[in-house]
């Protein structure tokens, strides 16, 4: 019961946010490196289906475990953004593969509604190919 208890607490620590309103997942994206925020995301996801396992009322594991990481990705800062809106603001050679690496774990874009993410977009064609293919 102990460990249900500690997976649940490092699990739902993700979704928190601190005290400049930024989840874990946004300061991690701020490093600007995709092969540490896979390797975050690989690790999160695996503590997640361990407690979502170990929870015998979860008829569909991996559906729930898509949902966490859907609702971890898209979690916005207290300004409004989101890891996806971090990676396509900066200015690094691994834009493109860190937003591939947001985009195929459930990061939500809507070019109609979303204005800041679209001019952002609009300043490098190579990460806007990557979210329109």
């Amino acid at each position: 019961m102990l460990t249900l208890t500690i997976l649940t607490i490092f699990v739902m620590c993700h979704l928190q946010h601190s005290l400049n309103g930024k989840t874990p997942l946004h300061f991690v994206v701020e490093k600007k490196n995709a092969e540490f925020l896979l390797w975050y995301l690989e690790l999160v996801c695996y503590f997640a289906e361990l407690q979502i396992t170990s929870s015998s009322s979860v008829e569909n594991p991996g559906l729930a475990v898509a949902g966490f990481i859907r609702q971890m990705v898209n979690a916005q800062a207290s300004n409004g953004a989101t890891a996806l809106h971090i990676a396509a603001s900066s200015c690094t050679s691994q834009k493109t593969s860190i937003v591939r690496i947001l985009l195929s774990h459930g990061a939500e874009f809507s070019a109609r509604t979303d204005s800041k993410l679209r001019s952002e977009l609009a300043k490098d064609p190579a990460v806007c190919s990557v979210m329109f293919s």
